[in-house]
């Protein structure tokens, strides 16, 4: 029996992706393991369907793109794809660094203004160490509200911020 290459590939996305949970299983506790295994296993997903099962059902098809605005359609549809794959290895790499390499921070921060969003997080300005930036504020140990500060754990590459508790301003 013969195993043909995209199942080697597949099997190898797969792989990668599980020993990526196993790590920040064993490394993060409560809302820092949930947002990383959220976004690794969102943007993974997202570069593995675009860029191995698409990839390999436009090589399987191309045969039977005969005419010449079909194929000029596969080539924008291929590179839209690539350029997406291309953004979202970027934030994978953010991710990564902040997930295996560096970890959290733990600082004081303000929160200035809010942006809700329908993705899983909001957009918050903060001001961390008398600097302004702008953070994914993902559900934390406690409800995060504008004009208060928090103690919070930063993720300064992939810019997610998680409260963990309000500070005292005594």
């Amino acid at each position: 029996m013969k195993i043909k290459f995209r199942n080697i590939l597949r099997i190898s996305f797969f792989m990668i992706l599980c020993l990526i949970v196993v790590v920040i299983i064993l490394r993060y506790d409560g809302y820092e393991r949930r947002a990383l295994l959220f976004e690794l296993t969102r943007e993974f997903t997202f570069v593995y369907i675009v860029s191995v099962e698409l990839t390999l059902s436009l090589i399987k098809n191309y045969k039977s793109f005969n005419k010449l605005w079909k194929k000029i359609f596969i080539y924008a549809v291929s590179g839209f794809a690539m350029f997406s794959v291309f953004l979202f290895i970027i934030d994978i790499y953010n991710l990564s660094m902040d997930a295996f390499v560096l970890g959290y921070h733990s600082k004081e921060v303000m929160i200035i203004d809010r942006y809700r969003q329908y993705r899983s997080s909001d957009r918050v300005r903060v001001e961390v160490d008398g600097e302004i930036h702008m953070y994914s504020l993902y559900p934390g140990y406690t409800e995060a509200e504008t004009g208060k500060s928090y103690q919070a754990n930063l993720f300064s590459m992939s810019k997610i911020l998680i409260a963990v508790k309000e500070s005292n301003e005594d």
